[in-house]
């Protein structure tokens, strides 16, 4: 039976209820027709894009042979010139999103929306979260939600129309705090930053709290499958992962209830993986993802390169969606270090009590700065230090320092990093 995701997308695709089952041909044919509008659009209201397509022809855009000539966009064409990505009037903006980027300029990045791309994000949220939560749940959110149109808040109006009780409570100030709302306002579901919620899952465990919640949804940092294995097994949820940033429109692709990869919205966004060359790459090879906007309002992206190595896996989801599975991202492509930042996720977040942790590279020497919510016995040490040093096929002298994390955590969501020095 669809899933509710595969009939709103349906609807939308068909622009009619339909009871029959989607198929692929059909998202395919409906992407192809929403790629030349979006670029016939753009071309007529865009500054950048009047010049990027001032020789094309978009009704000539006729197959995906056609589609894939098209010019890619990075992450400096919008640092660079964002404001000539706009086709709408400044009066018609009602969200702008600044992000500082780490591309060859030091100019950040600014995405713009109007209200109808909003309401495309929250529209998905609603019908999109419908594979983790229920109109019974209650629904805690720990991403930025005090602004208007913030993600925090754009998911709060979703979720209140699925019908579920919402707190948005925002990034945890105080994770003593979440975790009484968590116990005492029965929360079932909740969506937040990885680090922090298997940081509020280990101080839970430590504080003996019988916390009863049924699903989480990690989302705004890449997972490591043991930390996902970590939360299901001391809140003995359902861990589901959102892959989506900022330039998709906020949404991009949610784990269905098989939890083997994300579906993404079709009905909204267009994926590729592409090779080095930027050539389009067969399903079941690693690559980088690409996406396209079909809908967007505002500032339409066309072929923007993510610089996030993903794939497409080849057999049908169980779940039995027409919608493609794509597995968990793992990394960037762009990495410059002699090893694999996930490799030593997988490792490090393996032990118990580990919840974050940052690295510095010196000469042949990398140090770790471990923050965990207990004691590490010197067992668990050894083998911390035995798996970072296959992982780096022992290049450097490694060290581990430990830190215990007090309750009240900084406000920043804290991305894992290693900083390589010279000096």
């Amino acid at each position: 039976m669809p899933s509710l995701q595969d009939k709103w997308i349906a609807k939308i695709i068909r622009g009619k209820e339909d009871q029959t089952p989607l198929t692929r041909s059909e998202i395919e044919n409906y992407q192809l027709q929403k790629i030349r509008e979006q670029v016939s659009y753009a071309k007529q209201n865009s500054y950048f894009y009047g010049e990027l397509y001032k020789d094309l022809n978009p009704d000539e855009l006729c197959s995906w042979s056609d589609f894939y000539r098209l010019p890619f966009l990075t992450a400096n064409d919008i640092s660079e010139r964002g404001p000539h990505f706009l086709c709408v009037r400044q009066d018609e903006i009602s969200h702008v999103v600044t992000m500082q980027t780490s591309g060859t300029t030091d100019k950040p990045k600014k995405i713009y929306f109007t209200d109808e791309d909003i309401e495309l994000t929250a529209d998905y949220f609603h019908n999109g979260m419908y594979e983790m939560c229920t109109p019974e749940d209650v629904f805690l959110i720990l991403l930025p939600a005090a602004m208007p149109n913030s993600v925090g808040d754009i998911l709060r109006v979703g979720m209140e129309r699925l019908g579920a009780k919402v707190i948005p409570y925002g990034l945890p100030d105080d994770y003593d705090k979440v975790l009484d709302i968590i116990e005492k306002q029965g929360v079932s579901s909740a969506v937040g930053n990885p680090i922090q919620l298997l940081t509020l899952a280990e101080l839970g465990l430590k504080q003996g709290l019988k916390l009863q919640l049924s699903s989480v949804l990690l989302s705004t940092d890449y997972v490591p499958q043991a930390l996902s294995k970590r939360l299901n097994k001391i809140w003995n949820c359902k861990v589901f992962e959102h892959y989506g940033m900022t330039e998709m429109g906020l949404g991009g692709g949610i784990f269905c209830p098989q939890l083997r990869g994300y579906h993404f919205r079709e009905n909204d966004l267009l994926f590729e993986v592409v090779d080095n060359n930027g050539s389009p790459l067969p399903d079941g090879q690693w690559g980088e993802l690409v996406f396209s906007t079909l809908n967007r309002r505002a500032m339409p992206l066309i072929r923007y390169r993510t610089g996030d190595m993903g794939r497409f896996l080849t057999a049908a989801c169980p779940c039995g969606t027409p919608l493609k599975t794509a597995e968990r991202v793992k990394g960037r492509i762009n990495n410059t270090l002699p090893f694999s930042i996930a490799e030593l996720d997988e490792i490090i977040f393996a032990i118990d009590g580990i919840v974050n942790y940052q690295a510095s590279a010196h000469k042949q020497k990398l140090e770790f700065f471990i923050e965990s919510t207990c004691s590490i016995k010197n067992s668990y040490t050894e083998r911390l230090i035995a798996g970072i040093n296959k992982a780096i096929k022992n290049n450097f002298t490694v060290n581990v320092k430990y830190r215990q994390l007090t309750p009240v955590p900084a406000l920043a969501l804290t991305k894992r990093k290693i900083l390589i020095t010279e000096e």
